[in-house]
């Protein structure tokens, strides 16, 4: 059980100090990949002020399990897994 802990916060870490990483490989994109990304990250439904984060990942899972929620050079996660992360992660907090 610890292990697995460990494991999930090694990849909420992972996942931190990827985050500059990835906003600085915007440069580095072609148009056709810059407007893909636009055109993925596009939202006409705004974010109730109100709405906690695991309630939106958890209807993404809902949405679309098998769809890449989180993409590193080297592991993907779809929502899915992204979820039973959450859950396992939730069980050894309490």
């Amino acid at each position: 059980m610890q292990l697995h802990k460990k494991l999930v916060l090694q990849d909420l870490e992972l996942i931190k100090q990827f985050q500059d990483y990835w906003f600085s490989c915007l440069d580095t994109l072609s148009p056709a990949q810059l407007k893909q990304r636009i055109a993925v990250n596009a939202t006409d439904k705004p974010i109730p002020e109100t709405a906690l984060l695991h309630t939106l990942v958890f209807e993404q899972v809902s949405l679309r399990p098998e769809q890449m929620a989180v993409i590193t050079s080297d592991r993907t996660l779809t929502y899915l897994e992204v979820g039973d992360r959450a859950i396992n992660l939730t069980h050894h907090l309490q």
